[in-house]
């Protein structure tokens, strides 16, 4: 599963989680079949299915032989970001930053200032959000040279393996062929290094303009005035929307920043809006926001489907949801469709 991963092919990692799961079970291994679930747990996270995902953590909570009076061995105590995902997105808020905060104990500063970043966010606390939004970039910049450091030493294990096979073999093979051998196996791993660290840059610098944008976002409500008009028009044109519009066409969901930098965008356009959606009486999930803005801005059903990476069925089920939970209404999806254009419009 984590090739599949690697490559963000989340179709592949569901289909051979259950694969596995269900071949444990059929051959009698109970805890190993329960082993299987961080991958999918993760995905169906950000996918914000979360009745799926309490069925999945509770199984492997209690039937993977991973826990002890409720703690996650050692090794996998990462696993404490995607509880606090969880409880984040059912909004047992006090609940998700206690998670988070245990990842950050446990060494886990990428995924803990990630979280507190998020949940911050979600309640509106900029004090915290400022605090936490350094912490994070700084948390992305670590990561980042610690795979490159870790790609540096594969590439001197592969060089003295090299050296110690040519000192086994020296009377084997000719001097000039093991020489051109070296030189190939420190060339490919020359190679496969800075194919990772473009990687690995292209990813934090997505992360780092999302973290821009924050900022920018946090800057303008310090600095604003009042309460200020949104500008729908400008925020149809703008460029995270056109993009959005293209991967619709392409049938291509949208990553985290680019919902990130989404919602960045409706702060700036629609500050009215944003804010009305807060006053709701109803603490909105950043997906939840993320639904609010696509139907604002003109997105059909089916295409946010597509963007969020969900089911049609499940998006009319979260839009029946929250009518509910936001305007006490039980009318179903296509009316919260309408309240949503309406609000704040003239």
């Amino acid at each position: 599963m984590r090739p599949y991963y690697e490559m963000d092919d989340t179709a592949a990692i569901i289909e051979t989680t259950f694969r596995a799961r269900n071949l444990y079970l059929k051959n009698g291994f109970i805890q190993e079949a329960a082993s299987v679930y961080p991958y999918a747990i993760f995905i169906y996270l950000k996918q914000g299915r979360f009745e799926e995902t309490h069925k999945m953590m509770e199984d492997f909570e209690c039937h993977s032989g991973l826990f002890s009076n409720g703690e996650i061995e050692p090794r996998r105590r990462q696993y404490e970001y995607s509880r606090g995902m969880y409880f984040e997105g059912i909004n047992q808020l006090d609940s998700a930053e206690y998670h988070y905060r245990k990842a950050l104990a446990y060494g886990f500063q990428f995924e803990g200032c990630k979280g507190l970043l998020s949940l911050y966010s979600t309640k509106g606390n900029l004090d915290s959000v400022k605090k936490y939004a350094p912490l994070y970039v700084q948390s992305v910049d670590e990561a980042a040279a610690k795979q490159q450091t870790e790609a540096v030493l594969k590439m001197k294990s592969l060089y003295d393996y090299t050296q110690s096979k040519k000192e086994a073999e020296n009377q084997k093979r000719k001097a000039g062929i093991w020489k051109m051998s070296l030189f190939m196996c420190l060339l490919l791993a020359l190679c496969v290094y800075f194919i990772l660290r473009s990687r690995k840059s292209k990813s934090i610098n997505r992360k780092i303009q999302e973290i821009e944008l924050l900022q920018n976002t946090i800057k303008q409500m310090e600095e604003g005035n009042g309460s200020p008009d949104d500008r729908l028009d400008e925020f149809e044109e703008s460029d995270i929307v056109k993009r959005l519009k293209q991967k619709v066409g392409k049938k291509e969901y949208a990553s985290a920043s680019e919902l990130g930098e989404l919602r960045a965008a409706a702060v700036k356009h629609l500050p009215s809006f944003i804010q009305t959606l807060g006053n709701t009486g109803y603490e909105l999930q950043s997906h939840e926001t993320d639904l609010c803005v696509l139907i604002k801005v003109g997105f059909r059903p089916s295409e946010i489907a597509i963007l969020m990476n969900m089911t049609p069925q499940n998006i009319t089920n979260l839009r029946a949801r929250l009518n509910k939970k936001m305007f006490h209404a039980d009318k179903g999806a296509r009316d919260f469709d309408e309240k949503i254009i309406n609000l704040t419009s003239s």
